[in-house]
């Protein structure tokens, strides 16, 4: 009888301790998956962020919102401390996904996540007015809870408290290089034209400065000598369009991809419109030299960027 109760004594310690090292582990395996997954979130939010830039940065307010969908702050409840996210969402990053969203909505606790979005930002990045946000994705961890002192800054800076796990998507960071390279783009374009201007003077051997060397002919379409009638590039009509659209791209040298902004947009060419000057600009003191052309694009937040090329000789 004394054997056997030795026994039991000691099947029952040695379950003791195997269940507490089961739940640790389960514990360990579930915070190493909401890490794991909370990664996954930062990576596809950053995929629908640079693929859809133009309609996240079109709205002011602390949302993300792209063609699919709009996802808002989904922040705790004062009661439960947990958020109320379900399966829509996460509508709006949907098709970027690695999973089903009524799994990447939650942690690996099968607790809701929690989003936080700062508003709209803005910094200037090589002289240009740049927009952004920045999303928090947050797991309220073992203790099941969402500490207090869990907050998403203004700026976009992340406080954890508590148990409580995280990942930033950092608009400044992704935006920054659409920025960069719209930049640069624009930066070639214009020293094509530059380029082209002086080109086409130093080969008149009349070299008269009256003439705009930027285009062959009037804003109307039609010959004038004022107007480079040897000209690669064609008038814009008196408005701006794309620089595919005349294939002014062809005509300096450049290709397609040349005058696409970082946003996949074409970017704007204007030759003939009273924004610049040249010999029928509707303001008189607008039709002498220097002459100029303007390229342009449009931001994601609406706002139209542009440079301007001048004639040099």
């Amino acid at each position: 009888m004394l054997e056997l109760t030795v026994v039991l004594v000691l099947t029952g310690m040695l379950i003791a301790v195997f269940s507490g090292d089961l739940a640790h582990y389960t514990k360990f395996v579930q915070r190493f998956e909401t890490t794991s997954r909370l990664k996954d979130l930062r990576v596809s939010f950053e995929k629908a962020y640079r693929e859809q830039m133009s309609a996240v940065e079109a709205v002011a307010t602390a949302t993300f919102t792209t063609s699919d969908g709009v996802l808002t702050n989904q922040i705790p409840s004062v009661v439960t401390n947990l958020c109320a996210s379900s399966a829509t969402t996460l509508n709006a990053v949907g098709r970027y996904l690695p999973d089903a969203p009524t799994k990447m909505m939650q942690d690996a606790f099968n607790r809701p996540l929690c989003f936080f979005i700062t508003t709209r930002q803005t910094i200037s990045i090589d002289g240009i007015p740049a927009t952004f946000r920045s999303i928090a994705i947050v797991s309220a961890g073992v203790d099941g809870r969402i500490d207090l002192t869990t907050a998403l800054s203004a700026t976009g800076a992340l406080t954890l408290g508590g148990d409580d796990e995280g990942v930033v998507v950092d608009g400044r960071f992704l935006t920054a290089n659409q920025y960069k390279e719209t930049a640069q783009k624009m930066a070639k374009i214009v020293q094509a034209l530059q380029t082209m201007f002086q080109s086409r003077y130093l080969s008149n051997l009349s070299r008269d400065p009256s003439v705009d060397y930027f285009v062959n002919s009037t804003p109307a379409g039609t010959a004038s000598p004022r107007y480079a009638s040897g000209s690669p590039i064609v008038t814009t009509g008196g408005a701006a369009v794309t620089m595919t659209s005349i294939n002014a791209h062809t005509a300096l040298g450049l290709s397609t991809d040349d005058v696409t902004d970082g946003f996949g947009q074409t970017i704007n060419i204007d030759n003939s419109s009273n924004d610049v000057r040249h010999p029928d600009n509707g303001a008189p003191a607008q039709t002498t030299p220097p002459f100029t052309t303007r390229i342009s694009t449009t931001l994601p937040n609406g706002q139209v960027f542009s440079l301007t090329a001048v004639g040099a000789f």
